[in-house]
């Protein structure tokens, strides 16, 4: 049969496919490498930069998800999420902490 959360919870409010459950599997990922990412900008107290890295990003998903949902629905949401995710979070993050970690060579 179907899995519990389609049967019960979303019904048949859309499709779960197999493209959208690896796109959720691939923001799982990207997720968890932001999250540790923020974890080693909180001890270096790289906050207010956080804080820059988050309005950038919700700005972004908030931008992609309206324009990509039109297109390609609830995929679009997903991967609104996760190249903003990667493009406002992850890569200026990866620059600070190897920038940090340049200068303490």
């Amino acid at each position: 049969g179907q899995p519990i959360i389609e049967k019960y919870w979303i019904k048949n409010a859309f499709e779960l496919s197999v493209p959208l459950m690896c796109s959720f599997g691939i923001f799982l990922v990207v997720n968890i490498i932001d999250n540790n990412l923020a974890a080693v900008l909180n001890g270096m107290d790289k906050i207010k930069q956080q804080l820059i890295f988050g309005i950038a990003l919700i700005i972004s998903n908030v931008a992609l998800s309206i324009v990509w949902i039109k297109s390609f629905g609830v995929l679009g949401t997903i991967a609104a999420s996760i190249v903003s995710i990667t493009l406002f979070s992850i890569l200026p993050s990866l620059w600070l902490v190897k920038k940090a970690l340049c200068r303490k060579e």
